[in-house]
């Protein structure tokens, strides 16, 4: 099955399934397909970030971040990851992929995240920010959106504390690439 269609299915599918809480995780059962593998004949390392995409699909829908974003003019976008590898997934071996919202430092959302074979063994694990963006405006600040699930959808938002672990992360990624941090 093509990519496309594998996110055409998670985002169809998770307006059907139950609505989840910020730190509600996310688990999806999936094989690695023909068009995953690399020449060494296991998933190619770029397809692991790509098939974390179909992840965070299934959670924003499901827990309502989309809807908030795109009610405030927005769209998503991945601003940064920190992965690694541990062990190959084979050819159409089965994984699970596990996803958990940790929290905000007030622009980026992080999550946490691991792909896990059928046996239990790890093959990769990381964490992803990201954030909604509004063009001309840049990153919507976590404020305006959690004021926007009171507002809008009735729901109150307490975002979890960032653990120091990805504070760590983003302060560190400020200083390599000289970027704006809060």
């Amino acid at each position: 099955m093509s990519l496309y269609l594998r996110l055409f299915w998670i985002y169809i599918g998770a307006h059907f399934r139950a609505k989840l809480g910020m730190q509600d995780p996310i688990e999806l059962q999936l094989r690695v397909l023909p068009n995953d593998l690399d020449l060494n004949r296991h998933m190619n390392n770029g397809r692991f970030m790509t098939v974390l995409d179909l992840g965070i699909v299934e959670a924003v829908v499901r827990s309502g971040f989309m809807k908030a974003i795109r009610s405030l003019g927005g769209h998503l976008m991945t601003g940064g990851a920190l992965i690694t590898y541990r062990r190959s997934l084979n050819p159409f071996a089965k994984y699970t992929l596990r996803l958990r919202y940790l929290g905000t430092d007030g622009q980026w959302h992080v999550f946490s995240f691991v792909f896990v074979q059928a046996s239990g063994a790890v093959s990769a694990k990381g964490l992803l920010k990201g954030a909604g963006v509004r063009k001309g405006k840049g990153i919507i600040p976590s404020s305006l959106l959690w004021q926007q699930f009171q507002d809008r959808f009735g729901v109150e938002v307490k975002p979890p504390t960032l653990p120091d672990h990805a504070r760590e992360w983003l302060s560190l990624e400020a200083k390599v690439f000289n970027l704006p941090h809060e």
